[in-house]
């Protein structure tokens, strides 16, 4: 009898037979709703559909924009195997000291394009260009509330010969326990250019130590004063009051028109008024009516005897209600009540805050006294020393918070300013680059650097302090260079074996 070979739908079922007893034994079910070698199948099959798209996309890139090929448009390169920049300028490719100085010279905020050297090799080379340490970092850093701040730390005993480390705070401070802040009636009594301040509430008030009037009606006494010595930097920084001395009273000891056998005064005299709250208020006599004034004002007039009658003038509530009063001398300089020295040999940093808020029309001025800067515990590490220093008109030291913005524009120290004057950016290092916004390639500075958020305000007291590089401009990055100076300073301070 003649071999029948099986029909391929005998196979078919067959196998099927068995793939049914197979799920069955396993699931303990025959409906194969769920059946395993379909997802296999399935898994296979989306596995080779995504290799084959992602091999098309690849290639179509490789058409469109070829890896490590030097294109027609690109004119910012980096050398793959050394990271060295180089700029193109017509035909001719350049060594550029930083990516600032290649943005400014190819006109666009292009990002570097990394190729293999030999494809930069295939352009004619010229010397160097840019500016010397401008930033390669250009990502610009912005915070909701800017701070900065300007400090003096004494590291040795106090006296005139003793010259303070200045540090610039670029961020906001941390005012631990480590420190706190100077509000009247406490304060510090401080010397710059062989005067003597008080200084206290973001101010300084000049006082001249051989006033004994003035002196006795603060409280101070002026045996054994031990004077710390105040940097150039804290100096400016401090709004000035007008001077810590009596005022010149109009017409003193004459007659004036309000006067009464209840109110025996004269121009000059100082009345004392009890309110309902037991509290002394103290006004002065005036030919135009009478002006309140601070106690220590009033103490310091009544120890001068500036009216004449060797008294103070006792009033009630009533009597005084029914005068003019007047405001024709300055005397916002005199604390409310004596001061409350501060022992700067137990603290010896001195600081000047600034702060302000995004959208806020006021800054915050403080002054702040204590034993170590105010940072961060942990913070230190971030101080740097600057190379220049006071020497070269800059601060000893830099000290750049995580929230210390690099992209400002400077505005005044007072709390109220309201000027926007010149834009700046900061480096890493502390070194402040100007950003030029003249003429007509200045209007386009921001643009090509990528500097496209708003600047962050910030005194110029203090940023005056870090040490300035070259303006950030197109002809200044198109500088060549054959060498590079040594910096000033890098000669005179190397690098320490502990990296400072």
């Amino acid at each position: 009898m003649p071999l029948t070979y099986s029909s391929w739908e005998q196979v078919t079922a067959w196998r099927f037979l068995r793939h049914r007893a197979a799920v069955a034994i396993g699931r303990h079910s025959v409906r194969l709703v769920h059946d395993p070698s379909k997802n296999a199948v399935a898994s296979l099959l989306v596995g080779a559909v995504a290799a084959a798209l992602t091999i098309g996309v690849c290639f179509l890139i490789s058409v469109l924009k070829p890896a490590g090929l030097a294109g027609g448009t690109d004119q910012i390169l980096a050398d793959r195997g050394s990271a060295g920049l180089y700029v193109r300028v017509g035909e001719t490719m350049h060594p550029v000291l930083n990516l600032a100085s290649a943005r400014l010279i190819a006109g666009r905020p292009d990002s570097p394009k990394l190729v293999p050297l030999s494809q930069i090799e295939k352009f004619p080379m010229g010397p160097t260009v840019g500016i010397p340490g401008a930033p390669n970092d250009l990502v610009v850093r912005t915070s909701d509330r800017a701070g900065w701040g300007i400090c003096d730390r004494l590291t040795g005993s106090l006296g005139a010969r003793v010259q303070p480390r200045v540090t610039v705070l670029a961020g906001m401070p941390a005012v631990g326990e480590w420190a706190h802040e100077v509000d009247s009636p406490q304060a510090a009594l401080m010397g710059y250019g062989g005067d003597v301040y008080v200084v206290s509430n973001g101010h300084r008030s000049k006082l001249d130590l051989a006033d004994r009037p003035v002196t006795l009606a603060l409280g101070i006494t002026t045996g054994g004063l031990e004077i710390a010595p105040m940097s150039r930097a804290l100096y400016e920084a401090l709004a000035p009051t007008a001077p810590l001395r009596l005022p010149v009273i109009p017409e003193a000891r004459g007659p004036v028109s309000y006067a009464s056998a209840e109110l025996p005064v004269v121009s000059g005299s100082v009345i004392r008024v009890t309110d309902a709250t037991d509290t002394d208020q103290f006004f002065v006599a005036l030919p135009g009516g009478v002006q309140p004034i601070p106690g220590t004002a009033a103490v310091a007039m009544s120890n001068a005897d500036v009216s004449g009658q060797g008294t103070v003038v006792q009033t009630d509530p009533r009597t005084l209600s029914e005068l003019v009063q007047t405001v024709a001398i300055d005397v916002s300089m005199f604390p409310p009540a004596p001061v409350q020295l501060l022992n700067k040999a137990d603290e010896p940093v001195t600081c000047v805050l600034w702060d302000r808020g995004s959208g806020e029309p006021q800054a915050r001025v403080r002054t702040v006294s204590g034993r170590r800067l105010p940072i961060p515990l942990d913070a230190d590490r971030r101080v740097i020393t600057l190379v220049s220093g006071p020497e070269h008109g800059s601060a000893s030291e830099v000290y750049l918070g995580p929230d210390a913005p690099n992209f400002v524009q400077v505005t005044g120290a007072e709390a109220g300013s309201s000027r926007m004057e010149s834009l700046w950016l900061i480096t890493d290092s502390g070194v402040r680059f100007g950003v030029d916004t003249t003429g007509s390639e200045g209007k386009r500075t921001r643009e090509v650097l990528g500097l496209a958020a708003a600047p962050e305000p910030a005194p110029w007291s203090v940023i005056r302090w870090l040490p300035a590089g070259p303006v950030l401009s197109r002809a200044a990055a198109m500088s060549k260079h054959d060498s590079l100076v040594v910096d000033r300073g890098g000669v005179v301070k190397p690098l320490t074996e502990e990296g400072r």
